[in-house]
């Protein structure tokens, strides 16, 4: 049990064994680039191996353990890994002082070992002791009776919109099985929007008491800082993704080129924050802006986020506007430049066909942006009456919303929503939250 190892490990002479665990286990969270084929087959063969004997040991009923883990020595792992882009740093302490815990097998063994029968049989996982295991997304293991099952459940695309996913078969197969075994062990799902749970009872209708329903955190990076022309035109040149950047003969030609297309001058821009991939819906956006420059020019697209899949078509719309210093893709963009970008944006647009919640939106409120986006169910929800809508499957509908907040005539309907949006977001910071979870935690524990 974890007391017994906890004991054990608690022994001077044993110290070493419970540091060298926690040291191989920061080594298996870091990336590992294969220099050859045989690195490679023998990986391969490790895995295979390694799923094989949890396979076993869940057909046998053996349970997998969950180990402590001393965060001593490992903080700044802890802290990099896990938490420095949502928590403040004043939260460094705190955090780095709890206590965790590791569990061993990786979750897609886990999946994969649950999907290797007709019947399925995921791993067992020792939990005593413990009251709650919050799984994100359907979780792919079981737990004796004494610990309740969470899922935090974040949307149902796998299952609704399997055509806009990576890997259509092996993540609509993991997303679908694992949920419905978890269903059948009498989860409770907190899903993240009335939207998200709507879905999940079109197809487990029988679970509807075991549903609840709280809204995503906001991070507390994303509040209202303008900043001028001159930095987010630095702040653009600094964060273009170098995977589709236009090509460059020399250095002063590219400095040339980014210093003429970014003037903080005449500086205007739309922007959209997402991975690139099918249903976030770039390729209508790049349409709907084309239009859009036709009655206001000089009006440019900033697309924001990392290239996804599936996303060969979208890459072939940008680059035209890439090369003509109209159209910038950035990645790896900090909070500290995201949110001062969104402060200065024209329209940050949340095109996406289908959403859990959609984050972006919320934090652009909070920026003091004014945000356009697709008329879905989940927006009407979280958005409210806060921004412009439009018909995510039309070209025209999209590029008459942005024309209604972009152009002149719209300079009171823009203030309107920065205001209303501005004290709307502010329903989920997490002081509004967090005690909805509290209550929640308290309900089910009884």
């Amino acid at each position: 049990t974890v007391k017994k190892r906890k004991k054990i490990y608690d022994q001077p002479k044993y110290r070493n064994l419970l540091v060298n665990r926690m040291s191989r286990h920061v080594v298996s969270h870091t990336h590992k680039p294969y220099q050859s084929r045989l690195e490679k087959t023998f990986n391969k063969f490790r895995q295979r191996v390694r799923r094989e004997s949890l396979a076993l040991r869940a057909r046998m009923g053996i349970p997998e353990h969950i180990y402590p883990f001393d965060p001593t020595g490992f903080e700044d792992f802890v802290w990099n890994a896990m938490f420095s882009r949502s928590l403040p740093a004043s939260d460094y302490a705190r955090i780095t002082r709890a206590s965790f815990a590791v569990l061993q097998p990786p979750w897609d063994d886990m999946h994969m070992v649950g999907m290797s029968g007709m019947v399925a049989r995921y791993p067992l996982i020792d939990s005593r002791g413990y009251d709650f295991f919050v799984g994100q997304t359907p979780y792919p293991a079981r737990f004796p009776r004494r610990t309740r099952l969470l899922i935090r459940y974040h949307d149902a695309i796998p299952i609704f919109l399997p055509h806009t996913i990576d890997n259509v078969s092996i993540h609509q197969a993991m997303h679908f099985r694992a949920l419905r075994y978890n269903v059948k062990k009498g989860a409770h799902f907190i899903c993240t929007s009335e939207s998200t749970r709507s879905d999940l009872l079109r197809v487990f209708p029988h679970v509807e008491d075991r549903t609840s329903v709280i809204h995503d955190v906001v991070s507390h990076n994303y509040y209202h800082e303008s900043a001028p022309r001159e930095r987010l035109a630095e702040i653009i040149k600094s964060r273009i993704d170098k995977s589709t950047e236009p090509k460059f003969l020399t250095s002063r030609e590219k400095i040339r080129f980014y210093e003429t297309s970014t003037k903080p001058g005449t500086l205007r821009y739309i922007m959209v924050v997402s991975t690139i991939e099918p249903r976030k819906n770039h390729l209508k956006l790049i349409g709907a802006w084309e239009i859009l420059r036709e009655k206001v020019p000089g009006v440019k697209l900033l697309i924001i986020g990392s290239r996804g899949w599936n996303d060969e078509r979208t890459l072939e719309a940008m680059r035209p506007w890439q090369e003509r210093g109209e159209l910038f893709h950035l990645s790896r963009v900090p909070a500290a430049d995201l949110r001062v970008l969104y402060n200065g944006a024209d329209a940050v647009v949340c095109p996406s066909r289908a959403e859990g919640f959609d984050l972006s939106g919320i934090e652009a409120m909070l920026c003091g942006g004014v945000v356009v986006a697709s008329d879905i169910p989940v927006h009407r929800e979280v958005y409210a009456d806060n921004c412009e809508y439009f018909n995510p499957y039309s070209t025209l509908d999209m590029s008459k919303a942005l024309l209604r907040i972009v152009s002149p005539e719209g300079e009171e309907r823009r203030r309107e929503l920065i205001e209303r949006g501005l004290e709307h977001a502010k329903r989920y910071r997490k002081d509004n939250i967090a005690p909805k979870w509290e209550e929640l935690l308290h309900r089910l524990r009884g």
